[in-house]
């Protein structure tokens, strides 16, 4: 099979949760499938870990997420009732990466690692879709809110219910 797996990091080094997990399952899917990983990079440090992958995936790339002028993007997410986590993981850059990937080659699966990343798929309904949540976001998000002051505390209790 041929699988898109897209992703929120860089999944290498495997030294956090999120990347571990990645990391195993992008191998592991490798040892009997076609993988081509695409990534949104958000520390520009990470674009040096994507040539160790290239060992086991077909095709390796990343976008960098646009950081000038988050600011607006996450006040407007707010004020129409999007989630602040959506915002931050946008890229029309990255969105019309995919668009192009899916219209030149065809792949029998997309492989979605993590919320963030669904909104990228929205309106996409060939070739079949695995989204794998990796984690209860709206609990992280309600567990921060109990430690944060006013009005962080608000905002994160809002994200939790988003």
């Amino acid at each position: 099979m041929n699988i898109l797996f897209i992703t929120h990091r860089v999944p290498y080094p495997p030294n956090r949760g999120d990347k571990l997990r990645a990391f195993h399952i992008l191998r592991f899917l490798a040892r009997r499938h076609k993988i081509t990983l695409l990534c949104v990079v958000d520390d520009k440090e990470d674009f040096q870990y994507l040539a160790p992958l290239e060992e086991f995936c077909r095709q390796v790339d990343a976008v960098a997420l646009p950081r000038p002028l988050i600011w607006l993007r996450y006040i407007f997410y707010f004020l129409t009732g999007r989630s602040l986590t959506l915002a931050h993981y946008y890229s029309a850059k990255f969105s019309a990466k995919i668009k192009q990937l899916l219209a030149k080659r065809h792949f029998d699966l997309i492989y979605i690692y993590s919320s963030a990343m669904s909104q990228y798929v929205l309106g996409i309904d060939n070739p079949p879709q695995v989204l794998d949540l990796v984690d209860v976001d709206s609990e992280k998000w309600f567990t921060a809110s109990r430690y944060k002051s006013f009005p962080l505390n608000l905002v994160y209790k809002l994200e939790g219910k988003r």
